[in-house]
């Protein structure tokens, strides 16, 4: 899940394009837009705009840009992905998760964690591993478990977060 900001402000300013005065441009001032907003990292949309009648903020260093003696630059819009969302019966190429990294090691939270950084999170912090009834597919080396053979595990849900809060 996503969130939007149209022409992001701070301060009653336009949000530079770039987090200190000409560096850290770009995603790294579209990151603390959101994490000063309470979201996780950006999403992959901020796109660069030229503003010619309104003065910018860089955020890190609150230093002001004006366009009357700079070149001062600003986003159009900033997408942030939501901290938190939770994952029900999570799939890997139409297959259960296996509660495994690999199979039948690194289980439990390795997997997990993996699963949300494949899918743009910073860790899981929550998860429910159960018993699979039918195949599941390891995140780390795409070995398929059966569970006519093996004792395979998967997840009833996993919930991946954006920030690196204690577990």
């Amino acid at each position: 899940d996503t969130i939007t900001f149209d022409d992001p402000t701070h301060h009653g300013k336009l949000v530079d394009y770039c987090l200190s005065f000409q560096s850290h441009c770009g995603k790294p001032a579209a990151d603390a837009y959101c994490e000063e907003k309470g979201y996780g990292t950006t999403a992959s949309d901020y796109p660069k705009r030229r503003t010619y009648d309104e003065e910018t903020l860089t955020l890190e260093q609150l230093s002001t840009c004006s366009p009357a003696h700079n070149i001062c630059d600003t986003f159009d819009y900033i997408t942030c992905r939501v901290n938190e969302q939770t994952f029900e019966n999570p799939m890997e190429h139409d297959r259960a998760l296996d509660g495994c990294f690999t199979f039948e090691t690194s289980c439990g939270v390795t997997a997990a964690d993996a699963y949300c950084k494949d899918k743009g999170y910073s860790r899981a912090s929550e998860y429910s591993q159960i018993e699979s009834e039918g195949e599941t597919l390891s995140i780390g080396d795409h070995a398929v478990c059966d569970p006519a053979w093996h004792g395979c595990s998967t997840f009833s849900y996993i919930t991946c977060v954006a920030s690196r809060e204690e577990r």
